[in-house]
């Protein structure tokens, strides 16, 4: 009698995990066939966070000749450019005898597809750290460091993003500091929280809160190569990624005395 082999199932594609960076990004290149020109970087210009405005202080009749240089804020009130934004490539790989060429392709391309993310966002929070290096404002706990950032975006006079590992949000939950709309989570004042994977390990106890992401990305290219030498065949799926942001507010570290 023959024995009975066990059911081969092969668990279905699933989706990455939301809420991540790529739920609040706004993207200005989404994949299609046109030409990938942010791969050579991409230069931001700032126009929502500037410096001129105020009081005035003049009395209400004085001439223009009665002003002084103080009295109006000029155009070096204007905020700093950014340094310009990098693009990053991300792939993902597998390989296998030549038995079944289509498997190899759809492994390669889930695993680009699902760690993608995480990967992004992992550059993402190397260049907020770099950005905020020096900068950080010490924090005790969780409670405290929110409470820092939303003070320095309400300044701003605009909604902000709140970037933090995910470690962080359940001791943000069980402080009341985070409330669900829709897929998005908010923080008390309205900001929106940020929790990525690629944050885990970079960002750790840091919490950096900047303008509204933007993104640019190609298309997933998949590349398959048959190495008879090796009687192997091997599929690289790839796709080019930036992401970019008007400022970078403020940030917060928590423990930190």
């Amino acid at each position: 009698m023959a024995e009975l082999q066990p059911v081969q199932f092969q668990a279905p594609p699933v989706n990455p995990a939301a809420p991540n960076l790529y739920a609040v990004i706004n993207w200005q290149q989404d994949g299609g066939d046109g030409p990938l020109r942010f791969l050579t970087g991409v230069d931001v210009e700032p126009f929502n966070y500037g410096a001129a405005a105020g009081v005035w202080g003049a009395a209400w009749c004085a001439s223009e000749d009665d002003l002084a240089v103080d009295d109006v804020k000029d155009i070096n009130d204007r905020p700093d450019f950014p340094a310009t934004y990098t693009a990053g490539t991300f792939f993902g790989y597998d390989e296998c005898t030549p038995r079944d060429m289509s498997e190899v392709q759809a492994r390669a391309a889930q695993n680009q597809r699902v760690l993608e993310p995480s990967s992004v966002e992992d550059m993402v929070a190397t260049r907020l750290l770099a950005d905020v290096s020096g900068d950080e404002i010490a924090a005790v706990t969780v409670v405290a460091a929110v409470g820092v950032l939303e003070a320095a975006i309400a300044q701003t006079g605009i909604p902000g993003f709140i970037h933090a590992a995910p470690q962080w949000a359940a001791p943000a939950a069980e402080a009341n500091l985070i409330s669900r709309q829709g897929a998005l989570l908010r923080t008390p004042l309205g900001n929106t929280w940020v929790f990525g994977g690629g944050y885990v390990d970079t960002l750790t106890d840091t919490l950096v809160a900047t303008s509204q992401p933007y993104g640019w990305r190609g298309p997933q290219n998949v590349h398959p190569a048959l190495k008879m030498e090796h009687n192997r065949y091997v599929t690289v799926a790839e796709r080019s990624v930036l992401v970019a942001w008007e400022a970078t507010i403020a940030a917060a570290t928590i423990g930190a005395e």
